[in-house]
């Protein structure tokens, strides 16, 4: 007897502890027959649906089909019950008022002492909040995929343990693979020289970067230039590829066009001569090609023609009027010119070359010619550097810059006017003769290294050797230059006098 006392006595507590958890519970719970009737809901459920007390949840709510927005749900459900004994669902509910929220629901299939079904027990979360957050989350990655695939090239989200958030459909196009495809990838499966851009980006502290990636997809060369951005605290970033393939073919086509008319050009020019007068002379065009040319011969046994002209811009068109310049004088086809006389010749050019009829362009020119006999040289200088003669004198190396003042270059005005000077050239005297390419550089502080540097690098070179070869000139200039081109043509003429 005192058995049966102690077992009573167990299970009332028992229960008396699972009331006060069933009323305690924030977890709305609830008891149901199998025809859905309730039994009893604890006051978290009587909350959820937006009920005071469970009693007035119940005076309200007899059975559970009243809750669902659709009304078979509680029907469904039984036949999973019986076979699974249990079943988890998202589903959508009205609340008092005749709202509707979303609940995560938990059934369990409650069974007699014969193992006969005979009841259902419930579980119930208020899952509104979150639904309404991810249906948010959704509208604004749909928006968000909107805009990326509105971007006329490829775009990829990546995180900062490179992965692949998301790419647009431009990018999953170009590769032929589906969006999801990408979503959680690490980066570089497809482009190493991507993934190590990636990689370096996210190394250092710089908020944007750019980089040209060359690639080949499906045997077709690609080039993109990719830009990167860094947000959400650097924990990830967005890269944005441009493609610009047909960008850089057109690039190498112009390369080679250049390169080919700058092959042209150097075909024209003169071979170097060493006697009766030493003459070198060189001729390195920039990546654009500019309109450098030069030219020396011999007007009769002893007088010696030397010019250098330089014509603004760059590109095939400033190069055709260089040649076509070089034509007019080396054939002398000048009328009525008298080609011994430096003025004359600048005058005569200036007349038939005007800009309006060479598409704006003018050029620079220096031309002198040498009578070897008397030593004298006269020149004319059209807006151009001066040319430099070197001598020797008692106190050193004796620098004098040869220019005539207040020459506007050739096509400028037609009626412009030109003058000539004169000098004795002393015996050892060098003469150089140069466009503006070999001194206007731009050095890394931002200053330029100008005419003056020029002439100072021409004097000392030569304060250290009389035999100071045009070679290493050039050397000593890129030296100063540190870029592997120059900024425009380079054009220089080393004329050394014999005694």
């Amino acid at each position: 007897m005192a058995a049966i006392f102690r077992n009573v006595s167990a299970e009332k507590q028992l229960a008396a502890k699972y009331q006060q958890i069933f009323e305690q519970a924030t977890e709305g719970i609830f008891e149901a027959s199998l025809g859905g009737d309730f039994l009893c809901v604890n006051p978290a459920l009587a909350g959820i649906y937006g009920y005071d007390t469970a009693a007035e949840f119940l005076a309200d709510i007899r059975n559970a089909s009243q809750l669902y927005a659709e009304i078979p749900h509680w029907q469904d459900c039984l036949p999973i019950l019986e076979s699974t004994g249990e079943l988890s669902r998202e589903v959508k509910v009205k609340r008092r008022g005749g709202h509707t929220m979303w609940v995560l629901e938990k059934l369990q299939l409650q069974r007699d002492n014969f193992g006969r079904p005979a009841g259902v027990q419930g579980f119930v979360q208020d899952i509104t909040t979150r639904r309404q957050a991810e249906a948010t989350l959704a509208v604004a990655k749909e928006q968000l995929q909107a805009v990326l695939d509105a971007v006329p090239g490829t775009v990829s989200l990546i995180s900062s343990d490179f992965r692949y958030l998301g790419v647009n459909r431009h990018l999953a196009a170009t590769y032929n693979l589906p969006l999801d495809f990408f979503v959680g990838r690490e980066v570089g499966f497809r482009q190493s020289a991507f993934g190590q851009f990636v990689r370096e980006f996210f190394a250092n502290a710089a908020e944007e970067a750019a980089q040209e990636i060359d690639t080949e997809i499906n045997g077709s060369f690609r080039s993109d230039l990719v830009i990167a951005k860094k947000w959400l605290d650097s924990e990830a970033a967005v890269f944005v590829g441009i493609d610009i393939t047909e960008r850089k073919r057109a690039e190498a086509a112009l390369r080679q066009e250049l390169a080919e008319a700058a092959e042209y050009v150097r075909s024209l020019l003169p071979a170097p001569i060493s006697e009766p007068i030493a003459i070198d002379s060189r001729f390195i065009p920039s990546q654009q090609l500019g309109g450098d040319g030069f030219d020396y011969y011999w007007l009769d046994e002893d007088h010696l023609a030397i010019y250098l002209l330089d014509v603004s811009g760059h590109g095939s068109r400033a190069a055709l009027l260089s040649v076509s310049v070089l034509n007019f004088l080396r054939s002398r086809f000048l009328p009525d010119t008298n080609f011994y006389q430096p003025e004359r010749v600048l005058s005569a050019l200036n007349q038939i070359i005007q800009m309006e009829r060479q598409r704006n362009m003018y050029f620079t020119i220096w031309y002198g010619v040498y009578n070897q006999r008397t030593r004298e040289l006269v020149y004319a200088s059209a807006g151009h550097p001066p040319a430099v003669l070197l001598s020797h004198s008692p106190e050193g190396i004796e620098a004098k810059l040869l220019k005539t003042s207040g020459c506007l270059p050739i096509g400028m005005f037609p009626t412009a006017q030109y003058t000539r000077d004169s000098s004795q050239i002393q015996p050892q005297s060098t003469l150089y003769i140069f466009s503006d390419g070999i001194y206007e550089i731009r050095q890394p502080d931002g200053t330029i290294w100008d005419l003056e540097d020029f002439l100072n690098l021409l004097a000392n070179c030569h304060r250290h050797g009389d035999d100071f070869s045009l070679e290493r000139v050039l050397q000593a200039v890129r030296t100063v230059n540190t870029k592997d081109t120059f900024d425009d043509d380079v054009s220089l003429l080393q004329i050394n006098f014999t005694p």
